[in-house]
């Protein structure tokens, strides 16, 4: 289920990119270092993400091995106009959301919360949440060793405006990194980089 944590936070793109550029209509994805996941391939559609709507996801990717503990470290910074705004870590309705980190006995507490909650939730700022709740197995907390193959997962984006107005539009840059001390073949487990565009229905 963390891999589906990786794949609701991370729903599947197009063939992995090399490095990230600046088309502002693209989903891309770099790897920074994975030492446990290997992604194939990745891509969501429509780019850019429109709100309301649906967004559709398909991932391949191998899971090189188990884990029972780790955390999940995720930064996000949205641009506008060519400003770098960091977002923080701040509580909402209960949940921490923005660029937190998420220790693996809360991760499936904040899945339930993204999952039954969206319209009142911080999904829409980090949609590969989405993919990567697909992976992880709640309530054990744990990933296992697997060949994830998902085609045309999709879920919704509600009107996201009335709750975060000032950060309903964007160009988004979200870094997820994934540590477990018990892994025996380095850190970190998973280190992703995400880069999508945000925007309201015209």
């Amino acid at each position: 289920m963390l891999l589906a944590i990786l794949l609701k936070c991370c729903i599947i793109f197009l063939i992995i990119n090399p490095s990230l550029t600046d088309n502002p209509d693209r989903f891309e994805f770099e790897d920074c270092g994975s030492s446990g996941v290997i992604i194939h391939e990745i891509d969501m559609t429509p780019r850019p993400f429109i709100y309301p709507g649906v967004i559709s996801a398909k991932l391949k990717a191998t899971v090189k091995h188990s884990i029972s503990s780790f955390d999940v470290n995720m930064n996000i910074v949205r641009t506008i106009n060519g400003i770098q705004l960091p977002i923080k870590c701040f509580i909402f309705d209960g949940a921490n959301v923005g660029s937190c980190r998420y220790s693996s006995d809360k991760v499936c507490d904040h899945m339930n919360f993204w999952t039954l909650n969206v319209t009142q939730s911080f999904v829409h700022l980090v949609p590969m949440m989405k993919i990567f709740s697909l992976i992880v197995k709640c309530p054990e907390n744990t990933i296992s060793e697997q060949y994830v193959d998902i085609n045309n997962y999709q879920f919704e984006i509600p009107d996201i405006s009335k709750y975060f107005s000032f950060l309903a539009s964007g160009i988004f840059n979200t870094t997820i990194i994934v540590n477990s001390p018990n892994d025996p073949f380095g850190q970190p487990f998973f280190c992703g980089k995400f880069k999508y565009v945000l925007k309201p229905r015209q």
